[in-house]
Parts: C-alpha cells; structure tokens; sequence
C-alpha cells in the first residue's frame, strides 16, 4: 500500500490534501519499516511543496525536511478563517510550518524563512485565495466562503479589499503589520506605533478603491465609441432634435373634440380636398341657378324630414336676450 502511495504520489506531483491527511501519510512514510528509497523520498518531498534538488540529496536531510512539515501540519490551523490570526502566527511558525501553511495554499515557498513569510503575506494580501479556491486547496476555499455575500463569490479585487480591510480593523500585531506594508510597498517610518501604522494600511486601501472607481470610468468611457458606431449616434442626435424642436412642440385644440393635441398627432388636409357643400342646409344649394331641395322651404311639408331646429332652453338661443316691444313690433 505504501508503495503504491509513494508511486502514485510521484507520478501526480502535488497533490492537495487534508492538513491532517498529509500528516498521516507523511508519518507513515517515515516510519522506520517503511521502504522508500532515497530518491523516491526526494520525489515525495517535492510533491508537497518542499525544496528537494541536486545532484545528490542526503537522506537524513529529506527525513529532517519531512519531520518538520509533519510537526507543522501538527501545530498550524490551517484552516483558520481570521486573517489577522493567520498574518500573525505567520511570524512564528519555523520552516515546516510555513511550508505546510503555503501548501495548504498553493503556494511553493523558497529561500528563508523571511522570504518564505514575505510570499505567504503576499498571497493573502493579493487576492490570489479567490484563484486557488477552485483548486480546492482547503485554506483558500475557507477564506473564499467567509467573504461570501449571498450566493456571490468575490472576486480578486474584491477579497483583496475585504482581507486588507479585515487586517486596518482587526487584532493584528505590529511586526506582521510592518511586513505587510513593505510587502505592499507602501513607505512608513519604522518607529510608527501599531495605530499610526493602521492608518497608513488604511489610506493605502481608500487609494487602491479610488484607483479602481477610475479604472472602471475610464473602460467605460474607451468602450462608448466602440459601443455605437458614427452612423447611430448620429441618428440619435438627429431623432432628439426633432423631438423636442420648437415645430414638435407645437399644440392645437381639435374642432371634433375639442382637446388639446400636439402638432405631432394631427393630420392636415387641404381645403379642396373638402367638399363645403355637406356643410350647408339644404334649402340653401343651388342647382343650375334653382334651389335643389325647395320642400325644405316650408317646414310644414309632408313626406320630408325638416331640419332640427335649436331648442331655445339648452342650445345657443338660451343665450339670445329678445326685448319684448321689438319682438311684437316685428
């Protein structure tokens, strides 16, 4: 079964594991009945993430390097959510810690140690766990899921504003806050106490979000020419002034209804289009010099419809004052 592991460990490369899995396997690796050769512990190392090259490695070297990463996986919380406990016991953990937190990360760590926690800061302050989430690496996946709103993942820019704001507001310490900045490569003196060094993280991230607003304002201001073409803005430009032009505007009261109406709405006919004779009585067309219709003269004709006269109390006669003495004198 061993065999087995260390053959398919080999073949695979990193393989992204359980903090507590990879300590199991590594414990069972180094047991002393085990039978790994040297070179396939070297291959095992570089597997998981740790420093195992030239010509000839040591095999008390390899034990030692695997030692140490079992201690570390033993020791760390690697699946700890808080930022700021993880950015502080960053600059406590030895060479095996720091290689099982940037395991459980995805990240390959080299150089010192002070290097190596220059590379673990510079992930957690870039961003960079909302890449690695779909590695299914577990501690990039936990930080992903306490910044969840909703059913919305963040995005890069958005972790990374979210992390550093976690680490302006939150217990950390002043050394990894040091760190942090110079990682960042925001100037600070070194004799700042730990409040003076929150503000200038803070101004840092305020200019970050300010940067950002830009560059979105200045994408969508590049993309309007592509958006539309000369030809469109052009007929837009043209359709908006013909809406609203003074002609446009204009309004009239309609002879049917006797609403108000725009210009727009109306229709306009020409006078000879318009047969005037409809708008005559009929007693008053002439037909070759004679009147067309002469019952129309006597309303007392029978076989004929006379014309409906006003009624005296509703229509405009209502209106009509008659004095009394010209009336009988008429």
């Amino acid at each position: 079964m061993l065999s087995v592991l260390c053959l398919s460990t080999c073949l695979l490369g990193p393989v992204y594991l359980e903090g507590e899995v990879v300590t199991l396997l590594v414990d069972a690796i180094l047991r002393p009945h085990s039978r790994c050769s040297t070179v396939q512990l070297a291959d095992i190392a570089r597997a998981i993430g740790l420093v195992a090259s030239g010509a000839k490695v040591v095999r008390r070297k390899l034990v030692s390097m695997l030692e140490d990463y079992k201690s570390g996986c033993a020791s760390v919380q690697l699946l700890d959510v808080n930022v700021c406990v993880v950015v502080n016991n960053v600059e406590g953990l030895t060479r095996g810690g720091l290689l099982s937190v940037g395991f459980a990360h995805g990240v390959t760590l080299q150089g010192n140690r002070d290097s190596m926690r220059d590379t673990l800061i510079s992930h957690l302050s870039s961003g960079e766990c909302a890449l690695h989430a779909c590695k299914n690496l577990p501690a990039c996946a936990s930080i992903m899921q306490t910044f969840v709103v909703g059913h919305v993942s963040p995005d890069r820019f958005v972790l990374r504003m979210c992390m550093l704001d976690a680490m302006c507001s939150g217990r950390i310490k002043s050394l990894p806050l040091k760190r942090l900045l110079r990682v960042l490569k925001v100037p600070f003196e070194s004799d700042m106490t730990l409040p003076q060094l929150r503000k200038t993280l803070g101004r840092y991230v305020q200019r970050l979000r300010t940067e950002q607003e830009h560059r979105i304002t200045e994408v969508a201001h590049s993309d309007w020419p592509v958006l539309l073409s000369d030809q469109q803005k052009t007929d837009v430009v043209k359709r908006f002034r013909e809406a609203t032009s003074s002609e446009a505007l204009k309004m009239f009261v309609c002879s049917s209804c006797n609403e108000r109406r725009s210009v727009s709405d109306g229709n306009e006919v020409p006078l000879v289009d318009i047969d005037t004779n409809l708008l005559k009585r009929p007693d008053r067309r002439i037909v070759d010099g004679k009147i067309a219709y002469p019952q129309w003269i006597d309303p007392h004709t029978r076989g004929c419809c006379c014309p409906r006269q006003p009624a005296f109390c509703t229509d405009a006669m209502w209106r009509m004052q008659i004095e009394p003495c010209k009336g009988e004198d008429a």
